[in-house]
């Protein structure tokens, strides 16, 4: 009778245990399909619209390519709207949007000079999950970076600056899209000639969206 009575005890204590993971794992599922509202945003996104996050991932890794330092501290996936006083002539583009920010710290390892071309106009890509590619970052929406601006920094003994890029999602949301690539090109030389090599840096988003 003993061993009976510990046999349904097993099992209403499995069955327990098998529910709860069940109901963890759904709770799980649920995270970062309902986006938050941005507030105290790092690059001031949150005054000049209403924007919500759905997903971000944080210090994805630092990386090198020729003479330049790139670290990436954060990317998060957003949807959002500007107010009307902040958009340009063509806010058809930024009224919703849909979009990812990347948190980027760039300095150089050595000294340069002027015959290096690298900007965030030219150099900086992005490609979805989804298969979506975004040829540069929104120029309106991201920091402005090139070389002059990395050899003042390093001219005047200034620590790396923190640097937003933002890309404009066409044919995918930030709810759907779940990683990305960053592609960087190398700097090149007057003649073209690349110095270093080309970055191809995965970025897997977060399931939550602290």
């Amino acid at each position: 009778m003993k061993k009976i009575i510990w046999f349904f005890i097993a099992i209403s204590v499995s069955f327990m245990l098998t529910s709860c993971n069940s109901d963890a794992k759904k709770e799980s599922s649920k995270q970062g399909d309902d986006p938050i509202l941005i507030k105290d945003h790092a690059f001031g996104l949150d005054s000049i619209g209403t924007f919500y996050r759905y997903r971000k991932a944080e210090n994805v890794g630092t990386f090198k390519t020729g003479p330049i330092i790139v670290e990436i501290e954060a990317a998060e996936t957003v949807q959002g709207r500007i107010t009307t006083e902040y958009r340009t002539s063509d806010d058809t583009i930024y009224n919703p949007m849909e979009l990812v920010n990347v948190h980027i710290r760039f300095k150089l390892n050595k000294e340069v000079n002027d015959n290096i071309s690298f900007s965030n106009e030219k150099h900086l890509h992005l490609k979805t999950n989804t298969g979506e590619m975004i040829k540069q970052p929104d120029q309106f929406m991201s920091s402005v970076l090139n070389i002059s601006t990395l050899k003042n920094t390093q001219e005047t003994g200034m620590d790396s600056h923190l640097r937003q890029f933002t890309f404009l999602l066409k044919k995918t949301t930030a709810k759907e899209l779940k990683n990305a690539t960053l592609l960087i090109d190398a700097p090149v030389n007057r003649s073209g000639d690349s110095l270093g090599k080309d970055l191809e840096i995965e970025i897997d988003f977060h399931k939550d969206n602290s």
